[in-house]
């Protein structure tokens, strides 16, 4: 597995570390919550950021309009985004609401500067 940091800050850090960080992390959806970093899983890469250089975190909810059957309706897709001070870092897909919920309780538990809210 090969590990990608998200912003030009990251290049100092070691991999066994990053590595630990990972494994010691808990994972909801494609996100895994780490002692010191977030990552994100997209196919056989992982990127991750540190909790420092992260500005604000929120749920993004987009809706998809569905056809089932002879309905149309609907379906609400959570996203967690990642922000530094000038732009947008990562959108990436959850699982659901309480997936969206939790991960941005973790990430103001682990990180209580960083911003949180829901756009």
């Amino acid at each position: 597995m090969k590990f990608y940091p998200l912003t030009g800050n990251e290049s100092g850090t070691e991999r066994d570390k990053i590595l630990l960080d990972y494994k010691n992390g808990h994972q909801i959806g494609a996100v895994r919550l780490g002692a010191d970093n977030i990552f994100v899983k997209r196919y056989l890469k992982v990127y991750y950021i540190a909790y420092r250089n992260i500005y604000r975190a929120f749920r993004r909810v987009k809706s998809v309009p569905t056809r089932v059957g002879c309905c149309n309706g609907d379906l609400e897709i959570d996203h967690l985004v990642l922000n530094d001070e000038e732009r947008e870092l990562v959108e990436v897909a959850l699982p659901g609401e309480r997936a969206g919920k939790a991960v941005l309780s973790e990430i103001h538990e682990k990180a209580p500067k960083i911003l949180i809210g829901k756009a």
